[in-house]
């Protein structure tokens, strides 16, 4: 009887079997294998979730930013500043009456520029020439959120113009930036409408979210020479980061 001379003698079977990896050991490099993927896929998630995050925050800032220094540069070089309580107005809202004052709030904000004319002796009145409107409109829903909207106008300053009474009589400075021009309210109250009866003027969306505090109007008048913000801001692609506006307040002429 031959026998194969590479054969594994009985008592050294164990010794002689093939190299390789046991179940066991199979099993523990799986588990760590997927335990490191798991780890790299959490990672990359994560990753993932920050960069949107930060470009989300990016383009918070650069509206909020761009809002804030727009309205500061308007409310800061505007002759006159008017607040009046919603948006859409009726023309009759208009009147001085119904304009609100110190320390109201309200979600139509109307800002007036303009230059004097140099009044003569003979006149007894002073002219004041019209050379843009601007308007800030929140338009809150019955939840009082709403988009802000701006509508400007520019005037020709050979044609639009407001006589005043002559500051000498009257008592007043027209070259103290803190002077409140437009004494002849039912002119200004004329031009203001005309701009926003005008449907060809078109709107500008500014913020796509906003509402006041406390669901009042979003625009404080403060000694009716400065505007606060007063309410929240809602940025982001699903309006769910919330900026407060912390009573960011700009002085007119400061």
């Amino acid at each position: 009887m031959k026998t194969d001379s590479n054969a594994c003698p009985p008592s050294r079977i164990r010794s002689c079997r093939t190299p390789g990896f046991t179940l066991v050991e199979v099993l523990m490099a799986m588990g760590i294998s997927s335990m490191f993927l798991f780890g790299f896929f959490q990672a990359t998630i994560l990753l993932q979730r920050m960069a949107h995050e930060s470009q989300v925050r990016m383009e918070m800032s650069e509206g909020f930013r761009s809002f804030s220094q727009n309205l500061d540069r308007d409310v800061r070089s505007a002759r006159q500043m008017l607040l009046y309580d919603s948006f859409p107005i009726e023309e009759s809202d208009l009147e001085t009456s119904e304009r609100l004052g110190d320390g109201e709030r309200g979600n139509l904000l109307i800002l007036v520029y303009g230059h004097f004319e140099p009044s003569s002796a003979s006149s007894g009145v002073q002219r004041f020439f019209l050379t843009r409107l601007k308007a800030y409109a929140h338009l809150p829903d019955s939840d009082h959120f709403g988009p802000i909207l701006s509508y400007e106008k520019v005037f020709s300053t050979a044609s639009s113009f407001i006589d005043l009474p002559d500051p000498d009589d009257s008592g007043f400075d027209p070259n103290d930036p803190a002077y409140t021009p437009i004494e002849n309210q039912a002119e200004l109250n004329e031009v203001i409408w005309e701009m926003l009866d005008d449907a060809a003027i078109d709107s500008e969306l500014l913020l796509d979210k906003v509402t006041g505090k406390d669901g009042e109007g979003f625009f404080h008048s403060f000694r009716e020479n400065a505007v606060v913000l007063n309410g929240l801001i809602f940025l982001g692609k699903n309006q769910d980061i919330i900026v407060p506006t912390l009573n960011y307040t700009i002085k007119r002429g400061g």
